[in-house]
């Protein structure tokens, strides 16, 4: 499941690139009383505020309330603005492909690989200032991991021979691909090292965790996440892309059940690697 090209136009890298100043002010805004905690202060010890969010430490109902609605906002808003600065790009790209726009044949893996690595960075960013860490999102290495990624990887192989079964069509071979069809690079490997990270950290991991904190209803975040990974996915085609949307879906059931991703980020490699040595010799 590489992602589009990230043939980002100029105008929407600098809207990635420019963002930090954006959340460094947001996260430092003088709106509310704030007092950033110092070192070993816990999440619910004092009256805090970071990054907009206040702490309820020894407040009464009333004002623990207000910190919910205020902490809510603020997550709303920083998972609007993330997803609008590292995914809305490659949607929209997606769908004028989709369309039957042109792309280059010639990648820039460097830039693709700049790109993701910088939106990670912005995700980080935010938790930080928000007073958590990845760990918070579900990205926590355990032993079992991989024991559970296998486990994962053959669910998904029965639901995908169930669904060829169901539908040969789901067999077309994805479009907008040739950039793929190219000699491995140190930029190229990387890129896809960290797609899945990228992808599975912010699309799944953390827009999941929010909505569920947001909207409390499982299925709704399930459906979400799916929804957004397979649009920037239509570059491929109608039939590939919702054949993808299967296995997102799978992972995103898989995800909403344990609230671990490290599992979903080894099968999204390894068949990353499965399709592009595919490709190889296609």
């Amino acid at each position: 499941m590489i992602t589009t090209k990230t043939e980002i136009s100029p105008a929407a890298a600098f809207v990635l690139y420019s963002s930090w100043p954006f959340f460094a002010v947001y996260c430092k805004s003088s709106i509310f009383p704030v007092r950033f905690p110092s070192v070993g202060e816990g999440f619910f010890k004092s009256e805090t505020l970071r990054c907009g969010i206040i702490l309820p430490g020894n407040q009464n109902p009333q004002q623990r309330s207000l910190s919910v609605k205020t902490e809510a906002k603020i997550r709303l808003l920083s998972l609007v603005g993330i997803l609008f600065i590292t995914i809305f790009p490659l949607i929209v790209n997606s769908i004028y492909l989709f369309a039957g726009g042109k792309s280059s044949s010639h990648p820039n893996f460097i830039y693709s690989l700049l790109w993701e690595a910088l939106s990670l960075s912005l995700l980080y960013f935010v938790l930080h200032k928000q007073g958590r860490s990845l760990k918070d999102i579900g990205f926590e290495f355990r032993k079992t991991d991989i024991f559970h990624g296998l486990l994962l990887y053959l669910a998904l192989y029965f639901v995908v021979i169930i669904a060829i079964t169901i539908s040969p069509s789901f067999l077309q071979a994805p479009q907008n691909v040739d950039f793929l069809r190219t000699k491995m690079t140190v930029s190229y490997l990387a890129f896809i090292v960290i797609n899945p990270f990228f992808e599975e950290l912010i699309v799944r991991a953390y827009t999941m965790t929010e909505l569920n904190f947001l909207i409390k209803k499982e299925e709704l975040t399930v459906l979400a996440s799916t929804i957004i990974q397979t649009s920037y996915h239509l570059y491929q085609g109608l039939i590939p892309a919702l054949y993808t949307g299967i296995i997102f879906f799978v992972f995103s059931i898989y995800f909403a059940k344990t609230r671990k991703i490290v599992p979903v980020i080894l099968v999204h490699l390894l068949m990353d690697l499965t399709a592009i040595s595919q490709l190889g010799k296609s």
